[in-house]
């Protein structure tokens, strides 16, 4: 009977001390050390069950790996974007913000996640596009900043908003890309500007020329000499209307102009290219044919 008693005890003691091991780890498994193992001699149920849980535990380790990996990878990818990345809750509070974001609004992202934007940034346009970019319920909205330096210059960012709703379809995160236009704006302006120039540098000894070749035509000389110069004054005029279809895209996309549409003949507009290209034509054997007969064609 105490042989029993004696046996029985020890293995309790056996069991208890595993058990109590199991539960050590646990512990320290659950405050993220997943370094740890339990190390078990018996092959009994507590040496199987030790087995299973140092199998979960590296199950767990690399699975947490993985996911740090991952998450490394991400915050290396977000950090090098070339725009700046502003991602907000619908309250307009910080989540997340790459380092070009920061530079371009003057904050840092340390201390601010969670924060309401007005608290650390100035401009209330951008809460005018995050707000507007929640209303339209995931259609991408766009807006331009102008944002006053020190400088006395203007820097121009080009914002970009999409509301991107959450896994679990509780919460909604928006996503602004900000690019820095400032440089594009500017060369748009010379552009235009260097267009505006030249168009009108251009027409003024235009305009000359398609006078004093209406005077001559109309004087007193032979008819294949005036059908010469009606075709060098349609090709003045057609110059004149190129320079003055420069002026009037440099003024579309200023938005000063609006497009209107109008039909044109085929067999007129191939007639007058006909007339246009024969001198060139004539003096290398070549004849160029029309197609069209039909007068009433437009498009």
């Amino acid at each position: 009977c105490c042989a029993i008693y004696f046996i029985y005890n020890i293995s309790i003691q056996k069991i208890t001390s595993s058990i109590d091991i199991l539960s050590e780890v646990a512990k320290k498994i659950t405050k993220g050390d997943l370094d740890q193992q339990v190390y078990a001699k018996t092959h009994d149920e507590i040496g199987e069950l030790s087995h299973l849980f140092n199998e979960m535990v590296l199950t767990l380790k690399e699975s947490s790996d993985k996911l740090i990996l991952e998450h490394t990878q991400s915050q290396i990818i977000i950090s090098h974007i070339p725009e700046g990345l502003l991602v907000t809750d619908t309250n307009n509070n910080l989540i997340l913000a790459n380092k070009k974001a920061e530079l371009m609004f003057n904050f840092s992202n340390t201390g601010n996640q969670g924060k309401f934007l007005l608290d650390f940034i100035e401009q209330k346009e951008l809460l005018v596009l995050l707000n507007e970019a929640i209303q339209k319920n995931k259609k991408v909205n766009y807006k331009e900043l102008h944002i006053d330096k020190p400088n006395h210059k203007t820097q121009i960012f080009a914002l970009t908003s999409a509301l991107v709703p959450n896994i679990k379809k509780s919460k909604s995160q928006v996503i602004t890309i900000i690019r820095d236009i400032t440089h594009e704006k500017e060369l748009d302006a010379l552009r235009d500007s260097f267009l505006t120039t030249v168009s009108h540098e251009l027409r003024t000894p235009l305009t000359s020329i398609i006078g004093f070749i209406d005077i001559v035509k109309n004087s007193d000389i032979k008819e294949d000499q005036k059908q010469h110069l009606q075709i060098a004054l349609d090709e003045t005029l057609s110059l004149k209307s190129m320079i003055d279809d420069l002026l009037d895209l440099s003024r579309m996309r200023a938005g000063k102009i609006e497009l209107f549409y109008s039909k044109i003949n085929v067999k007129e507009c191939l007639e007058q290219l006909v007339t246009r290209f024969t001198p060139i034509t004539s003096n290398k054997a070549l004849k160029i044919i029309t197609p069209f007969k039909n007068n009433s064609i437009f498009l």
